[in-house]
């Protein structure tokens, strides 16, 4: 809360860790700190989860891409973590069916297909069903009946919350065995000889300014990891390659269950259409960058594109009007410091990487997705061991806690059923909730599940909206973050309109 939210951070014994950066490796990394026993500060100079790790598309899939180009170790790898997650998260995360379509004229032969399933199967030891062909299926009522025959059936792992919700149950876990996360908090980091890493914090919602101390720091800033490093004066042997995802928000058709993946014919890539909620999610584009700066938002040749690919494939046409809501994300991908930049980001693999400092006892991270978050964290708690070993005795507890107050909100399903959020107030006293964009976007998925990130098409829901604003900032504060709000619904509107 508001004057009390930097207290716990103050104290003459330093952390035995300091993470920077809570996307979802940060928070994977720091429930796994804490349960090993390690005393663990978690920052972020922005909410939790509000870089990449809120622009997926909502899969943790187990790397079938990677078997066009052989990297056969990654696919092995993805797949084992996709079904440890599904294992060891539980309500987060669940076994998906999925279906992809080969295309009847100009795509892969369905042979080709079949026989990568077939082997994507077996190097994930066969723990999910094997691939089936399927002719007759619900969401044949999307598609464009020329362009299609068979589906063909596979198995992978989607999220049942969204992608920055799991974050934060990880981060509330770590919470609950003894660690320490603030949000909104800018961090000043240096050196301190022989006493590891002081560490200058400003909140920003509350103005308070004190200095922290650890003995080690963890660079898991994500896309920001290269400058991040570099700042602090950090050795490191790798780099980032820069690649920008957009999705497109559409409204759900009622047949709409399975995952569906549609083959583009370009650089051997494909576009899925994830069903989450009242909406699908169609995407994503796959667009390099030099600039971290350049992809922070969605552009309009992004959402022709997608427009266009949807096109070619659902049989009813979709305009920019139709669309409810866009996610856009930067892909990290790791790459050696020397290598030469690659024709397309998808002949990179999505592994991490892993760079120790030991003069600095620090460590960045390079790389990372959903799928090997906990992966990452293990090996990531393994190599800070050997300069930081944990003080304390090994906590096991991952217990969730009871489930959180729900709030039948005046949001409806297609079928007239009120959409279910916790509720504002849990959101706000337990769960880091500081600002109506926090709870829009991060905390529920009003902003994109409702148009005009939750003000409702034709501003129907803007009454509802400033009481929300009400809760986090108070009477005084609400109609500016409603201001702010109807700003950035106004220039998401301008983008699509424009499309």
């Amino acid at each position: 809360m508001p004057g009390t939210r930097c207290e716990s951070t103050e104290s003459t014994d330093p952390f035995d860790v300091a993470i920077l950066g809570a996307g979802i490796t940060g928070a994977a990394l720091f429930r796994e700190l804490v349960s090993r026993g390690h005393r663990v500060l978690l920052i972020d100079r922005a909410d939790f989860a509000a870089g990449t790790s809120q622009a997926s598309g909502m899969l943790a899939w187990g790397g079938l891409l990677y078997l066009r180009n052989l990297h056969l170790r990654s696919v092995i790898e993805l797949s084992r973590e996709r079904d440890r997650l599904i294992e060891e998260v539980g309500e987060p995360a669940s076994t998906a069916r999925f279906r992809y379509l080969p295309l009847r004229h100009g795509g892969r032969p369905r042979w080709m297909v079949r026989l990568a399933l077939e082997l994507y199967w077996l190097l994930g030891s066969c723990r999910r069903a094997r691939c089936y062909g399927e002719r007759d299926f619900a969401e044949r009522a999307l598609l464009k009946a020329e362009c299609f025959g068979d589906s063909l059936v596979y198995e992978e792992a989607a999220l049942d919350v969204s992608d920055a919700r799991l974050a934060l149950e990880w981060i509330l876990a770590a919470e609950r065995m003894g660690g320490i996360a603030r949000n909104h908090c800018e961090v000043q980091p240096s050196r301190d000889p022989g006493n590891g890493w002081a560490l200058d914090l400003r909140d920003h919602l509350t103005g308070e300014e004190h200095t922290a101390r650890a003995s080690f720091l963890v660079n898991a800033t994500g896309v920001w990891a290269d400058r991040t490093a570099q700042a602090l004066g950090l050795a490191t042997h790798h780099r980032h390659v820069l690649s920008k995802g957009v999705y497109l928000g559409l409204p759900r058709h009622p047949a709409h269950r399975d995952f569906l993946g549609f083959e583009m014919g370009q650089h051997g890539d494909s576009q899925t259409f994830t069903p989450w909620g009242p909406i699908a999610l169609w995407g994503p584009t796959e667009t390099g960058l030099e600039r971290i700066e350049d992809g922070l938002e969605p552009a309009v040749d992004d959402v022709r594109f997608l427009l266009d690919q949807a096109n070619r494939n659902l049989r009813d046409p979709i305009h920019g009007e139709d669309v409810v809501s866009l996610r856009c994300g930067i892909r990290p991908l790791a790459v050696k410091r020397s290598a030469h930049a690659p024709g397309h980001s998808l002949d990179l693999s999505r592994r991490h990487a892993l760079d120790l400092d030991r003069e600095a006892r620090a460590l960045t991270i390079f790389g990372g997705k959903i799928t090997s978050s906990q992966a990452t964290a293990r090996e990531a708690a393994n190599r800070i061991r050997s300069l930081q070993p944990p003080p304390c005795a090994t906590r096991q507890s991952h217990a969730r806690t009871a489930p959180a107050p729900m709030w039948s909100s005046p949001y409806r399903n297609p079928d007239g059923t009120p959409l279910r959020f916790v509720a504002p107030e849990h959101a706000r006293n337990h769960e880091h909730c500081a600002t109506l964009w926090d709870y829009l976007r991060r905390r529920t998925e009003i902003a994109q599940w409702v148009p005009n990130l939750g003000l409702g098409r034709h501003q129907e829901h803007r009454d509802t909206v400033r009481a929300l604003a009400i809760t986090f900032h108070g009477e005084d504060g609400a109609d500016v973050a409603l201001a702010e709000l109807t700003a950035r619904a106004t220039a998401q509107a301008t983008l699509l309109a424009k499309a």
